[in-house]
Order: structure tokens, then sequence, then C-alpha cells
């Protein structure tokens, strides 16, 4: 974010910061809750396969709202958002379509971590454009079994 000051010819730049801003609490409970249920689904895997299969849930269900374009771009904004808190996603890529590689070789707690904060941003990032309600709703149509949790 820059902040500007009035000169008497237009604006002038006087100071430039970035403000992170947290997730909402219902958002961050709920993407808590999703990897941790997938986590414990693929138990017998590599962390890794859930991350993948949470990025292609996610893919699928917000294609169906916003195409799989717009799912692309939310997905890819939310990643470099959640990059600047979890170092575990540094090497993240998405192709078109939701496939996702990168997590590799990382143990269980860090994809949680990276996982969840990458989750928590593509969360924040729709309740921005339609509001916190609705995009609970669609996250709950993706994953109608997981139930969140109060912290």
């Amino acid at each position: 974010m820059t902040a500007y000051a009035r000169v008497p010819h237009g604006r002038v730049a006087v100071a430039s910061t970035y403000t992170m801003v947290e997730p909402l609490p219902l958002a961050r409970r709920f993407a808590r809750a999703v990897v941790a249920a997938e986590l414990v689904a693929l138990s017998y895997a590599e962390p890794a396969e859930a991350a993948r299969r949470i990025v292609a849930k996610l893919h699928a269900g917000l294609g169906r709202v916003v195409g799989t374009a717009g799912s692309d771009v939310i997905v890819l904004r939310a990643l470099a958002l959640a990059r600047r808190a979890e170092p575990a996603l540094a090497k993240v890529r998405v192709e078109p379509a939701g496939r996702v590689t990168g997590f590799e070789g990382h143990d269980r707690a860090s994809v949680e971590r990276a996982a969840t904060a990458w989750l928590s941003e593509v969360f924040e990032v729709v309740g921005a454009l339609i509001g916190e309600d609705l995009t609970m709703r669609i996250a709950r149509s993706v994953w109608p079994e997981v139930k969140e949790t109060h912290e």
C-alpha cells in the first residue's frame, strides 16, 4: 500500500508499505479443519498428496462459480499472498486446471501449515469479492463432510 500526499499539481508517493491482512477467523478455522480432514483421509499417502487433493477440489468448486480461468487466478493470487507467511510455499507451482507441484519432500506439519495458510487466503480473496457468507457456502459445498472447530 502506498500513501500519497496532496501537492498543488497532483499527488506524490510519500511512503510505501505492505500491510498483511489476517484471514477471517471463520475462514481460517474452516481451512484448518479441511486440511486436517484431508490429511486424515490420506494418512497412508505422502502429505503432498493431501495438498494436491485440496487444490484440485477447491479448483473444481470455484470453477463452478467463476469458471476455470477465474479459479486459476484466485488460486494463484492466494498462493502469492500465502507465500509471504509460509516458506514451504516458495517452490509450489500451480498449473492451469489446478495441478500442483512443489510440496514434495515436506513433512506433514509444514504441509499442514502451508496448505492452511493458502486455503485461508483463497477464502479471503473470494470473500473480498462476494462476502464471507457466500464464500463459506461455496467452501462447505466442496467439503460438506468437514465441520469447523471453535478455538
